[in-house]
């Protein structure tokens, strides 16, 4: 632990955005009333901190919620807790009119350019219409700054009256990249800015972002798959593992040595652009496990929650890193990995016991967890092995149901509910028709 915390970056100095214990997660709705039934855990407890004018890596396998961090950093969803401060002030805060004035200091490169493109706009105006929202320059000189603004960006001055279709992928990133930087914005959020693009073209987006940075003093969040270019780009690394922030540091110190075994594994799929050079991949076996919660349960308790963070640095210690030492491939298990993030509590089962159930004409089986494994017919035989022709029929035996008892009591209530809107239907109906033949009765 006091390892983990030794190899954390150097907190002297004043930050420009600092993240505290963000959490996001995503309600899970049930189908009529829209009753909260349990959560999805995109962002859980994630902190970190980014200086002015550095760049801040953020890596994980896809879905891990690195796009969803960087969406609620900026506000454009709103988060279930946390801290988040820009410039030492608290964005979720703000009022909405405090808000607006802010929005041209903090902007996002989306991941992919074309579909956050309008397809009838020339590029032109997509690139000056936030900056004639906010009043960035003076009418008479918009023209003049949009053009330096293309210019810097590496595209031509002819090419405002150009739809997105027209030009390359490549092309429309450099567009997007204008669209941030014509606001003049302290801070980007590059989510993805080149997964999208060949070799050649990401060369040069990285090298422009950087040639950008240095002339204009930019701090970058740059999310990204590729973690040479992360190497690359960035001065600290953080690393996301279902939603939590497995390791922080700068980018020397998490590359060269890493602690957690999920950082160890990710990084050792780092491609060796030598063909004489075995690959040390260490091979993850196993699946990851769920991070959807069902209410009431234990995970949404801030005890239980602020367990599995604690939890986070079980695997931590006494691991060294095969990536440093030059040890032969290895393959662990998802066992390893996932006792840094697995709830601590188990899940409650009820008592073992053997249930019958009728059901209209037929019977059902479940076992000790509630599972409906075979269904039965009146004798109390499996319903797959009662066939009509008896033992001896040819008819193929039918796969065992599995439901559970929440998708159980789900279907009866869509069931009811289904029943219910039939009559009120049935009743508006009658009543309508009942007033239809009054009114031509009477007159």
């Amino acid at each position: 632990m006091e390892e983990i915390r030794n190899n954390a970056p150097e907190t002297e100095g004043k930050y420009l955005v600092e993240v505290k214990n963000l959490v996001k997660w995503f309600p899970i709705k049930s189908s009529f009333f829209k009753r909260t039934i349990g959560n999805v855990r995109a962002v859980d407890g994630i902190s970190f901190h980014i200086k002015r004018g550095q760049t801040m890596g953020l890596v994980g396998e896809s879905g891990c919620g690195k796009s969803t961090a960087g969406r609620t950093i900026l506000r454009l969803i709103e988060k279930t807790s946390g801290e988040v401060l820009f410039d030492g002030q608290d964005i979720f805060k703000m009022s909405r009119e405090e808000l607006r004035r802010l929005r041209p200091r903090i902007q996002i490169i989306f991941q992919d350019p074309y579909s956050s493109l309008s397809p009838r706009i020339p590029i032109g105006e997509i690139i000056g219409e936030a900056v004639r929202e906010h009043n960035i320059v003076p009418k008479e000189e918009f023209d003049d700054y949009i053009s330096r603004v293309m210019r810097a960006c590496g595209l031509q001055e002819y090419h405002k009256d150009r739809y997105p279709h027209e030009f390359s992928g490549g092309q429309r990133q450099r567009i997007c990249i204008a669209r941030a930087l014509a606001l003049n914005p302290d801070f980007i959020v590059c989510d993805e800015p080149v997964s999208a693009l060949d070799v050649s073209i990401q060369a040069q987006i990285i090298n422009l972002l950087k040639q950008l940075q240095k002339d204009f003093g930019f701090t970058y969040l740059f999310i990204s798959h590729d973690l040479s270019v992360v190497e690359h780009i960035s001065d600290t690394v953080g690393v996301m593992y279902l939603g939590s922030m497995v390791e922080y540091a700068d980018t020397d110190k998490i590359f060269s040595k890493p602690l957690h075994p999920y950082t160890e594994a990710l990084f050792s799929a780092i491609p060796v652009p030598d063909p004489d050079v075995k690959m040390q991949r260490i091979i993850l076996q196993g699946a990851c496990p769920a991070r959807r919660t069902r209410l009431p349960a234990a995970s949404s308790t801030p005890a239980a929650t602020s367990a599995w963070r604690s939890a986070s640095t079980r695997c931590r210690s006494g691991h060294r890193s095969s990536r440093s030492t030059g040890a032969p491939a290895t393959s662990i298990t998802m066992q390893s990995a996932q006792d840094a993030l697995r709830p601590p509590w188990p899940r409650q089962r009820a008592a073992p016991s053997r249930r019958w159930k009728r059901m209209k004409k037929k019977r059902r089986y479940e076992d000790d967890d509630g599972r409906v494994v075979a269904r039965m017919n009146v004798e109390g035989m499996p319903w797959h092995t009662a066939a009509p022709g008896g033992e001896n029929s040819s008819e193929p035996e039918k796969e065992p149901l599995h439901l559970t008892k929440e998708e159980s009591r789900a279907f009866a209530w869509g069931a009811v509910k289904a029943a219910l809107l039939i009559c009120v239907a049935l009743s508006v109906a009658a009543i309508l028709f009942i007033l239809f033949c009054t009114n031509i009765w009477f007159t």
